[in-house]
């Protein structure tokens, strides 16, 4: 999984330097975080070539398995959220006014992630005021 995670690190830090670097133009950046979905996600995971590599990692490979059939059932069940809610989130931001969408919104279950983004933006809008660069993203 640190693959998978790493990746959503990179989108993120990425979609962030383009915020600010995009701003003077008139582009708003902004990230949609989606919780989990049913997609063809956890189908596509391709199984591991390297069998004897995996034994010392057994424990770990189990809590993963455990983690994906947790969610593949409940993907899978009438609680699941609808992936129409992403299109819909999508669609409601396209029609925010320019320089008024926020910079992340997270959608579907959120698993903390909306309580780390209501933390976390504040002291990055304040990093970026104190480095005097408030004004280029007005």
């Amino acid at each position: 999984m640190g693959t998978y995670n790493a990746s959503k690190f990179a989108a993120e830090g990425y979609s962030q330097a383009l915020k600010y670097e995009l701003a003077p133009s008139g582009v708003d950046v902004i990230l949609v975080e989606p919780g989990p979905f049913g997609t063809n996600l956890i189908g596509s995971i391709a199984q591991e070539d390297r069998k004897e590599v995996l034994a010392d990692y057994a424990e770990l490979k189990t809590a993963q398995n455990q983690m994906l059939e947790n969610f593949g059932v409940f993907l899978q069940s009438d609680d699941a959220p609808s992936p129409q809610m992403v299109v819909d989130e999508y669609l409601k931001l396209a029609e925010t006014e320019q320089g008024k969408r926020p910079t992340r919104t997270q959608v579907g279950i959120a698993h903390g992630v909306d309580k780390i983004n209501e933390l976390t933006q504040p002291i990055q809008d304040n990093i970026i005021n104190e480095l005097g660069l408030d004004s280029v993203l007005k």
